[in-house]
């Protein structure tokens, strides 16, 4: 019985983090945009270190460990990290341009639906639109299926026994 509850308040919660995420993006659109960006560079880096030095501190403590598969693992991951932040390095220098463009059309894009926040809710009555058709069609299958077998006598007959 109180699980209900929950389910009713977990629909209001989630509008009002809707709305907290549409409130962000509208003033914090541009920095977050950014600060994606460079997070994705500085987490690549930081994963090829952080194996780098785990790998480091293993085979100081023990090393046999060297030859281990786990030190091999380590150090693929380490180079694999460090080469895929440096390819995404010279992506975002060549392309910084349009990086720009697109952090411009975001920062838009969260204007206009801060705007017209009733636009949250049309994709809600669509979904009961969905949802509508769908109980419309089933219950078009079961009054098709209720109706029982239908038999022919021969092949060119166009009358049917039901």
């Amino acid at each position: 019985m109180t699980s209900k509850w929950v389910i009713l308040v977990s629909v209001f919660v989630c509008v009002l983090v809707t709305f907290f995420y549409i409130f962000l993006m509208h003033y914090c659109a541009f920095w977050l945009s950014w600060i994606s960006v460079g997070l994705i560079q500085v987490m690549l880096v930081l994963i090829g270190y952080f194996a780098w030095d785990y790998r480091r501190d293993q085979i100081a403590i023990d090393a046999a460990f060297k030859e281990d598969s786990m030190a091999t693992w380590l150090n693929w991951i380490t180079w694999l990290s460090w080469i895929f932040a440096g390819i995404y390095y010279i992506v975002i220098a060549c392309s910084f341009k349009s990086l720009r463009v697109a952090v411009a059309v975001i920062q838009t894009a969260s204007s206009f639906v801060a705007d017209s926040k009733r636009l949250i809710f049309v994709p809600v009555l669509y979904f009961f639109i969905a949802v509508l058709f769908s109980m419309m069609c089933i219950w078009g299958l079961i009054c098709v299926a209720s109706i029982g077998e239908i038999t022919s006598d021969d092949a060119a007959s166009q009358t049917k026994d039901i």
